[in-house]
């Protein structure tokens, strides 16, 4: 009996890929096949990883003459996140120097046109498109489950705020690690009590995006799988979500309180799904800035480096003599950015501690 051949192994994605390029920037890969991050992140976390994975992609193999690269199928990437307003407007309210400043190149825009946008503004609309999604050479822009081509590389962005409402934050009592302005990647939403949102809701959707991948995967058997890289920035270590949602009903009867009342952390129910190797948290810890502009800094763990931290360090950074927002403040003034004004936030990778 002929023997089965083994798929490749996937591309390894280095941590590092997770924000903008900078000195300091780890080395070591992401868990392969499948990766969940809960903690902040840059809204262009997505979008960098998939450009550095389509990067890496495109390098010709070792012994590859220039013939047989030119004739290499180019591989894709999958973001799927929430509402595009929403989305968009995240992206240009973080205002992020290296995408301001490189997003126009022409060999970044080679890779954009790559990266596969999909946009759930709302559970039910990932459920669907989860059960559906299928890559097709016959693809049109009005299917939105169809692919081209089965992407190397599916990363769900933000999946979790679908499931949240926002929430007035008390301005007196300002937590460590927010800004000037009080404003904070996880202080103001909270899950939605409208949505009756239970462990369940969040897992099923995840179960769900899982068996999309392993779908994605099936359809080219000799290439290496599909990789699945889950982003939850507005999640953390401690986030949970109870059992049973709130009925109009009310209790059920001969139910104890802790039973009706348990929680589940949702970093469990990953966990299960997907190992503890391929968890990593993003934790806050406030420093004191150098200067005048605010400063927020993060610590990236691993359970698969149980011995590394990865710190991370968010700043305000210059505005650009270009940027839209001068333009406006001084219409009929020279554009150059005035001394100390700031403009966007900067993420970068701080020396690991020996």
């Amino acid at each position: 009996m002929a023997r089965r051949p083994s798929r490749p192994a996937p591309l390894p994605i280095s941590i590092a890929h997770l924000l903008p390029p900078c000195p300091n920037a780890p080395e070591s890969p992401l868990p392969s096949p499948s990766a969940a991050v809960l903690g902040p992140l840059p809204p262009t976390s997505a979008l960098h990883l998939a450009l550095n994975y389509i990067a890496l992609s495109d390098l010709p193999e070792y012994g590859q003459d220039d013939t047989e690269s030119i004739r290499k199928d180019f591989k894709r990437a999958l973001i799927v996140t929430g509402d595009q307003g929403r989305y968009h407007d995240a992206i240009e309210e973080d205002d992020e120097d290296w995408m301001r400043e490189r997003g126009g190149e022409y060999g970044v825009l080679h890779r954009l046109r790559r990266v596969d946008m999909r946009f759930c503004p709302s559970p039910q609309h990932f459920q669907l498109l989860f059960n559906l999604l299928t890559a097709d050479r016959a693809f049109q822009s009005k299917d939105p489950p169809k692919l081209p081509r089965v992407p190397g590389l599916v990363i769900l962005w933000d999946m979790a705020r679908t499931l949240m409402e926002e929430e007035e934050a008390d301005m007196e009592n300002i937590a460590p690690g927010m800004d000037e302005e009080g404003e904070s990647l996880q202080a103001f939403w909270v899950w939605s009590d409208t949505n009756r949102v239970t462990i369940d809701t969040y897992l099923s959707l995840v179960t769900a995006a899982r068996a999309a991948v392993d779908h994605l995967s099936s359809l080219h058997p000799i290439d290496p799988p599909v990789q699945l890289v889950i982003l939850e920035p507005h999640l953390d270590q401690t986030s949970s979500l109870p059992i049973l949602g709130q009925t109009r009903e009310g209790p059920k009867e001969g139910m104890s309180t802790p039973n009706r009342e348990r929680r589940i952390a949702i970093r469990d129910g990953l966990e299960w799904l997907f190992g503890r190797d391929a968890m990593g948290y993003i934790e806050d810890h406030p420093v004191v800035a150098e200067s005048d502009i605010p400063a927020a800094s993060h610590t990236l763990t691993f359970s698969r480096y149980p011995h590394e931290h990865f710190p991370i360090l968010r700043h305000r950074c210059p505005r650009s003599q270009w940027s839209a927002a001068a333009a406006l403040e001084r219409p009929t003034e020279n554009l150059e950015p005035k001394e100390g004004e700031v403009g966007g936030w900067r993420w970068s990778w701080l020396p690991q501690k020996a």
